[in-house]
């Protein structure tokens, strides 16, 4: 047949094929009549076969336009006029002829590959070969699939890559479904045999029907060469693999993945290629198409999105990691991708925060993924930064998640771009500005004394996070300075430690390098900004204002200083000397200078705020942070103004004394002289805090409290001479001995008045901060006599002590002068007379802004007037030991320990003596207290307990704030081995000397075993930076009993040899609290290398305190829970100790068992509920850690056995008592433990049934008679009506109801009958088993027949009734009768206990042998459904359940009570159970 004939048959049945090739083919008929006309046109030619029709066709189709135009749509002509156009093309029409579609299929398939350099150029849909395979889409009907499949693989094997692209993803819209196993297996040969194609088939293949071994083969090959994937192929790979996967398969895959795919490896080679490529900017955004790590997450969040089991799945595995190899960066990357999803994003918080806490999940991955990993993560900045957010405000006792924050912040900073970077600085500013107090919850905390929003945590981690920022590129900071300066308006609201970190932040970047040569004029505006803040503040009368501007002023000192020692140092200065006129000539320090000018001149007047400045300058020259010439000149300065103002010589102390009135009550004396004679100063302590008189003392009138910046002065002068002098105090070396101006303590103390008094506690307070600090000046000498000296002046300090008790107790209303309350702490008249000023007062009064003169004396005399007479202020009313006032005293420094290493072994007796030695240590375990503990949150609304270091005003920046715990630790290390010599000579000398004897000496091992414990649980000893610490002081332990290890040896030899030094303090120790301490500090060691036998050895440590009996056994109340508690854990067998307890110990207790009570002699009726609680906690604790996965499941059915038993032990031993101590334990832990029963032990329990069906049933009775108890104790606390214990019962009963419908489905699950399973309303009845009704009235007759059934209950004998029970017994409303019981076993779960009445009525019923439901005389039987499991219900639900069991009781008409006759007044309805298995 010609072209003609063939284009001539077409014509005939309306289609027009254009001369042009550019025009469209047209029809003039619909496409459907085309069609059938066609076929039938084609079946009359019956001398052509259809080979010869499609060789005619492909001649017509022979050129590329030709067959172009064949390809593109028809348009069908409707009128002369008018046509439309269709979405098929000639070859559509053509393909759907039977006759010819075989054939014409195999034509356009053999003719795809010469088109392929058009598919190079032109990847478009107009490209012939996508047209062609468009034409084979979706066809309506094939009439060989097989040979079409096998034409379409044949293709493929010859064509060239881009074809093979083209035609895999159009299969599975070309092939039949009947042909998807055949594909299928010829798809994945070419995977296997060509890498390259492996994107587009397993694309494909998504889109096939696969059989489940299909599907595995090729999940299988995937993960097997998911290393060495293309990049390009791994996000279809990835979605594939996780799209694809079952429940049951989905861990098992998700392992594979993250053992196979390496973030590192994948990042490195991103790497290589994008420097090949082009070189872009750091900052610059990156398109997440382009980027394949991003294109990976992608898939993976798709695949976390598809199904709902796949990113539980995820989430399980990365939750199951219980070590620190375990993780890696594929989990962070998913953890972040999966927090930018709503579902999982309260899940992600809390694993991220559980594993950072247990330290699994370290910083420095989470670092890594960050820095290296910016380019994938680049569409999950936000939820990155919102879980750093969420981390920061969490609970500050875990400082590794603030840190974790703080890096999550920082790394980010450095990796994203300038929109996320100000995101950044913003929500940063928010965490700063959110921690501080608002305005009106300031006013309720002053006036009501409520807990305030105040988050100090959330200050602390923004401002250094801030200052890291700023240290690390402060370039990159400027831009944001805008938003910084928003923090100022938080100042007045914030510590003085955190508003000194803000004004260094200011400072480095106003006044840097950088920020001078800058021409920005943000940082311009913020130098502008500060010199206006600081002049404010430091002219305001108000000292809280004032020291915001000191602080502020020395934060541009110290920036000012050290940029004049950068610029000497780069000039090429070698010389260290200087002088003060330097000062003075060089402009920068000139600036310096003036600012100190400043600050001196406005604070004259303020002792406090002098005090703040001199100790924040010496804090700045101890940490050489000043210019030499800086410190020269104070030195110079200093010097004066302390010799000037604040020392008395020989004849200035003469007349001072000569002219003072002898009828004052006060006597000053020189006291304290260890230089004697020679001594030509002497401290004029009694002169500074006497109350100025009108002749003598007008030079002083313009200062407040003088005595309060004696100390601070001192500081300052030190540290220029050990600047200066390179640690030389020969030229002050006179202050260490002089004396000091007190009074005659020989004076009666009934003689003085109370002003008199508070004089004396003034001075004696004062003196008792200028020894500390004089032995903090003097501290590192290594003079003999210097030394001497010092030891003499903690004596003192120890005198000084105890003189100022003395003198306390006689006075009640002192609080000490200079130091001013926070507002709202003072007494009522206080704040009344103070609340129009702002500030409440303690022992100072405000100033009125611009008074001098007169009415400053005026002033000070109306206070003074008014101290004799008012009321004790809060603060008062703390100190009641000398130990409650050190808070608020000068800090002694960790280097004052040198004190300690004076002498030798064989003299510890000299220099220091008990008493100055357990100060030194005292005050050491404070601060190990204060930094290596984490602090504790209080409940909202919960009484804290308050010192008097909270109730002042900070005067000056703590030590101890300047310090990191890691530099507490390694300043205490060296010390310690003195304190270990001090322990063993005490406590191996025996009586040989009064120093190892009586109760400073017991002391001293109390102080010392706290400070090694302390120090050995520090929760970041742990961590893998602080090994060499953790190292260090185990050996210091371990080398006192064994010479010859040293901190490079095995930990676990280090942790035996320092266990073993540990151990042999154990006899000779005396007090049981010292004994406890001990065990606390060897498990301590235990826990660095877990070892069975040293574990044994804390175990049997832990079992001898508890039966041995000692002299302070009131004491030991408060371990007895922890001693019970290791007596547990460290045991092999806890289970076996819990039930001994429990079976043996606590009832043995009850009935006089002598053996019991010499067996364990802590265990009296005041301990009784510890033992209780700690048993309680430890069954609570055993059901939470039961594993089901064990060696078998015979093994993990007996251990939960076991459990239960427990359980039903706990429960019983309660029902005899009416304690509330027991109760209260009773109902907080029965709740915990049913609700783990009810989320695990039931599913377990069910899957195990078949199996264990008898060792199940078992179980479920015994829990069954423990619930019924819980019944019973529930009404009996709504009868005693005691408000704190009812408040536990509603979430107890809501867990006793959901556990009913458990224990339903799981005999429901197992296809147990439907009549197994009963509901019905039990009777209330009290602790004693007694029924009670709140409805019915008391009845005398029926009083005694209930007492009469309870004795029959159980056949147990009848525990007395409290006479409030007495009150409550109820007339039972209806009797209760048993079910009908076959060969199914009977559970009771009633909440009363069984009467004999119900056993003869079960005999009855079991020899019946039928099923039943329980049926009561007026109400007929009610079928309960068990062909479906109940979810659990809420407690008005059930409510219902419960009335519709007995809806025909009706109850007596209801008396109108009045409140206090032990009758509640509110309807309850009776508790619901389930009755019967």
């Amino acid at each position: 047949m010609s072209e003609f004939d063939i284009k001539s048959i077409l014509s005939e049945v309306g289609c027009n094929i254009p001369e042009d090739p550019n025009q469209p083919v047209t029809l003039t008929t619909e496409p459907a009549v085309f069609r059938r006309s066609l076929s039938r046109r084609l079946d009359s030619e019956s001398m052509y076969s259809s080979d010869d029709i499609v060789q005619a066709l492909q001649s017509c189709f022979e050129e590329e336009t030709a067959l172009r135009q064949s390809l593109t749509p028809i348009v069908v002509e409707q009128s002369t006029t008018q046509s439309r156009n269709t979405s098929e093309s000639l070859i559509r029409n053509l393909l759907s002829i039977d006759q010819i579609q075989s054939k014409l299929i195999t034509y356009l398939l053999e003719r795809l590959p010469e088109f392929y350099d058009e598919l190079e150029e032109n990847s478009t849909s107009t490209s012939t070969v996508r047209m062609i395979l468009h034409q084979l889409r979706w066809l309506e009907y094939i009439v060989d699939a097989g040979d079409l499949t096998d034409k379409l693989v044949e293709v493929m094997q010859v064509t060239p890559q881009a074809i093979q692209h083209e035609m895999i993803s159009a299969l599975p819209d070309i092939v039949n479904d009947s042909e998807h196993k055949g594909m299928v297996a010829s798809l994945t040969t070419m995977m296997q045999n060509n890498q390259e194609l492996v994107a587009p088939i397993l694309d494909a293949l998504s889109n096939f029907n696969l059989l489940n071994d299909d599907l595995d083969d090729i999940r299988d090959t995937m993960l097997n060469q998911l290393d060495t994937a293309n990049m390009s192929d791994l996000p279809m790979i990835m979605r594939f693999l996780l799209q694809t996967a079952t429940a049951e398969k989905i861990e098992e895959v998700i392992l594979k993945i993250r053992q196979k795919l390496d973030f590192k490896a994948l990042a490195k080679v991103q790497a290589v290629e994008k420097n090949a490529v082009s070189f872009r900017p750091a900052n610059a955004p990156v398109d997440k198409g382009v980027v394949p790590e991003a294109l990976v997450l992608e898939s993976i969040k798709l695949g976390l999105q598809f199904h709902k089991f796949i990113s539980d799945a995820w989430l399980k595995v990365i939750n199951d990691k219980e070590t620190t190899n375990g993780y890696k960066i594929i989990d962070v990357l998913v953890l972040f991708t999966m927090y930018s999803m709503p579902p999982t994003k309260k899940k992600v918080e809390q694993i991220v925060k559980k594993k950072i806490i247990s330290k699994v999940l370290s910083v420095d991955l989470i670092k890594e993924t960050i820095l290296h990993h910016a380019e994938g993560i680049n569409s999950l900045w936000m939820p990155i930064l919102s879980l750093a957010e969420a981390l920061l405000r969490t609970n500050p006792n875990q400082p590794l998640i603030t840190k974790a924050s703080s890096a999550i912040y920082k790394d980010a900073f450095k990796m994203c771009s300038t929109y996320y970077r100000q995101e950044i600085i913003g929500i940063i500013v928010t965490h700063i500005g959110s921690g501080t107090i608002s305005f009106f919850a300031h006013i309720c905390y002053s006036k009501y004394l409520v807990m305030s929003t105040y988050l100090p945590y959330q200050i602390d981690a923004g401002l250094k996070t801030l200052l890291d920022l700023v240290d690390d590129d402060p370039e990159s900071i400027s831009p944001f300075v805008a938003f910084i300066k928003g923090v100022l308006d938080y100042l007045d609201k914030l510590e003085m430690d955190q508003i000194g970190i803000l004004f260094d932040i200011f400072s480095r970047l106003a006044l840097e390098p950088h920020g001078r040569a800058s021409d920005d004029r943000n940082l311009l505006h913020l130098m502008n900004d500060m010199q206006i803040i600081i002049r404010k503040q430091l002219s305001n009368p108000q000292e809280k204002y004032k020291k915001i501007g000191i602080i502020g002023a020395l934060s541009v000192v110290k920036a000012l200083g050290s940029a004049s020692y950068s610029r000497e140092a780069a000039a090429g200065s070698t010389s260290a000397e200087g002088s003060s006129s330097q000062a003075v000539r060089d402009p920068t320090l000139q600036q310096a200078k003036i600012m100190l000018e400043t600050v001196f001149r406005s604070c004259s007047n303020y002792s406090a705020c002098l005090a703040l400045a001199y100790d924040e300058l010496s804090y700045f020259i101890s940490q050489k942070l000043l210019d030499h010439s800086l410190e020269l000149w104070l030195q110079e300065t200093i010097g004066s103004i302390l010799t000037d103002n604040y020392f008395y010589d020989s004849e200035e102390l003469q007349m001072y004394i000569g002219n003072r009135e002898e009828n004052l009550p006060l006597k000053p004396k020189l006291l304290f002289n260890l230089d004697g004679e020679e001594s030509q100063i002497m401290v004029k302590l009694f002169r500074l805090v006497d109350s100025p008189d009108e002749s003598t003392d007008r030079q002083y009138k313009k200062y407040q409290y003088p005595a309060a910046a004696l100390c601070p002065i001192l500081n300052l002068l030190q540290a220029c001479e050990n600047a200066v002098s390179d640690g030389c105090l020969d030229e002050i070396d006179a202050l260490l001995g002089c004396g000091m101006l007190l009074y005659d303590a020989e004076q009666s103390v009934e003689r003085m008045d109370v002003k008199s008094r508070e004089c004396a506690c003034n001075t004696l307070f004062y003196a008792i901060n200028w020894l500390r600090e004089i032995i903090n000046a003097f501290c590192n000498s290594e003079d003999e006599s210097t030394v001497q000296k010092l030891v003499t002046r903690l004596d003192n300090v120890v005198e000084l002590e105890k003189m100022l008790m003395r003198m306390i107790a006689c006075t009640p209303s002192f609080s000490p002068q200079g130091y001013t309350l926070k507002a709202g702490m003072d007494d009522a008249s206080s704040k009344d007379s103070n609340a129009k000023k702002g500030l409440t007062i303690g022992s100072q009064a405000n100033k009125k802004v611009g008074a001098t003169g007169s009415d400053e004396s005026e002033a000070e005399s109306v206070i003074s007037t008014s101290r004799s007479t008012k009321k004790p202020s809060k603060a008062s009313a703390l100190i009641d030991d000398i130990s409650s006032l050190r808070p608020i005293m000068r800090e002694l420094k960790i280097d004052t320990l040198r004190i300690l290493n004076t002498g030798s072994h064989e003299m510890l007796r000299f220099p220091l003596n008990l008493s100055g030695f357990n100060y030194l240590v005292t005050d050491l375990q404070a601060k190990l207290k204060k930094t290596l503990s984490p602090p504790t949150l209080n409940p909202f609304f919960a009484k804290k307990k308050k010192d008097l270091a909270s109730l002042y005003i900070q005067l000056n920046i703590s030590y101890l704030q300047r310090m990191t715990p890691k530099d507490v630790v390694e300043k205490t290390l060296p010390h310690l081995p003195t304190l270990l010599d001090r322990w063993e000579y005490i406590s191996f000398n025996g009586d040989e000397d009064e120093n190892t004897t009586g109760i400073e000496a017991q002391q001293s091992i109390s102080l010392i075993l706290d400070v090694v414990y302390q120090l050995l649980t520090w929760p970041d000893l742990q961590d893998i930076t602080n090994e060499n610490i953790k190292r260090s002081l185990l050996c210091v332990l371990a080398i006192r009993s064994d010479n010859s290890i040293n901190r490079l040896h095995d930990l676990q030899r280090l942790t035996r040899c320092a266990f073993n030094y540990l151990s042999k303090f154990a006899s000779p120790l005396k007090k049981g609290e010292a004994t406890v301490q001990l065990h606390k500090t060897l498990a301590a060691v235990v826990s660095f290398v877990p070892d069975s036998t040293l574990t044994a050895q804390v175990q049997k440590s832990a079992d001898s305190i508890l039966r041995k009996e000692w002299s302070d056994a009131k004491d030991m109340k408060k371990h007895i829970v922890y001693l019970v508690e290791q007596e547990i854990h460290t045991s092999d067998a806890p289970l076996g100790i819990i039930h001994g307890y429990l079976s043996k110990t606590l009832p043995g207790f009850d009935n006089g068992d002598a053996d019991e009570l010499e067996s364990h002699p802590l265990l009296t009726k005041e301990t009784l509920h510890l033992y209780y609680q700690a048993l309680a906690g430890e069954v609570v604790s055993a059901q939470s850690n039961f594993k089901e996965n064990q060696e078998t499941d015979d093994i993990a059915i007996l251990e939960l056995a076991r459990i239960i038993d427990c359980f039903e032990l706990m429960t019983a031993y309660i029902k005899a008592k009416d304690d509330r101590a027991l109760l209260s334990v009773i109902l907080k832990s029965s709740r915990l433990f049913i609700e783990q029963m009810t989320k695990r032990t039931i599913s377990y329990l069910s899957s195990h049934f078949k199996t264990h069906r008898d060792a199940v049933i078992s179980m479920l009775k015994q829990f069954q008679n423990g619930t019924r108890t819980l019944q019973i104790i529930c009404s009996h606390v709504k009868i005693i009506q005691d408000i704190q214990l009812s408040s536990h019962v509603p979430s107890l009963k809501k867990a006793l109801e959901i556990v009913i419908y458990q224990a339903k489905a799981l005999l429901t699950d197992n296809n147990a009958p439907a009549n197994a399973f009963f509901l019905g309303a039990l009777k209330h009845r009290d602790i004693t088993g007694a029924e009670v009704s709140s409805q019915i009235p008391v009845d005398s007759s029926d009083e005694s027949e209930d007492e009469q059934q309870l004795a029959s209950d159980d056949n147990e004998e009848p525990s007395p009734i409290s006479e409030q029970a007495k009150k409550v017994v109820r007339k039972p409303q209806a009797k209760r009768v048993r079910p009908i019981i076959s060969t199914v076993p009977v559970i009771r779960s009633s909440s009363r206990v069984p009467t004999s009445d119900d056993e003869s009525d079960e005999e009855m019923n079991t020899e019946t042998r039928n099923y039943g439901l329980p049926v009561s005389e007026n109400t007929p039987p009610v079928p309960v459904d068990t062909s479906r499991q109940l979810s659990p219900v809420s407690e008005t639900s059930t409510s219902l359940l419960a009335r519709e069991g007995s809806e025909n009781q009706q109850d007596p008409p209801r008396k109108k009570r009045k409140l206090g006759t032990g009758l509640s007044r509110r309807t309850s309805h009776p508790p619901l159970h389930h009755t019967n298995v």
